[in-house]
């Protein structure tokens, strides 16, 4: 009985301080390029602040458990656009490279969630830029932007959005 409840308590807490999942969904026939990434919305800059970006094809979908191993895809998305690195900031302007295999990611994954994404929208077929957007945030005392459409201006359409559920992170461009 006792192995038992030590390993409820074991498995619990490596649920406690693992970090979330982010999935992101492109949905557009375009080309989305993200810069994302994960920080402490409990500290006012977010600080630390975890960045990296990735290319989504039209239709293809981004699965991540975490900044450690990120350039191995899932089991369940072997497509999966692999990130080799993240910029790691830690304080005013000291933003440093870290390979994904950095065991620095480890406790960054577990002090931090995914706070944002910057994403742009690129036609494939022409390699136009057509601009874009960003969702998340929080930071500074900025809101939260958890939905973002298009402007009435611009070549292209797309409504974004930013959630959490079910203790993952979900973006959303369609």
């Amino acid at each position: 009985m006792k192995k038992l409840f030590l390993s409820l308590l074991v498995a619990s807490s490596f649920s406690m301080y693992a970090q979330k999942t982010i999935n992101m969904f492109n949905y557009t026939s375009y080309i989305v390029t993200n810069s994302f990434g994960g920080g402490d919305r409990g500290n006012y800059s977010c600080l630390p602040l975890i960045e990296s970006k990735n290319t989504l094809p039209p239709g293809e979908t981004a699965i991540y458990t975490g900044y450690y191993n990120s350039h191995i895809p899932p089991a369940t998305n072997l497509s999966n656009p692999p990130i080799d690195s993240w910029m790691v900031k830690l304080g005013a302007g000291n933003a440093v490279p870290q390979p994904s295999t950095s065991p620095m990611l480890i406790p960054l994954g577990s002090s931090t969630d995914w706070v944002l994404n910057k994403f742009g929208i690129t036609d494939p077929n022409s390699g136009t830029f057509y601009g874009g957007d960003t969702v998340g945030g929080g930071c500074y005392n900025n809101p939260i932007i958890d939905q973002v459409n298009s402007s009435p201006s611009s070549p292209v359409t797309y409504q974004a959005v930013w959630f959490a559920a079910g203790g993952q992170t979900y973006f959303v461009i369609q």
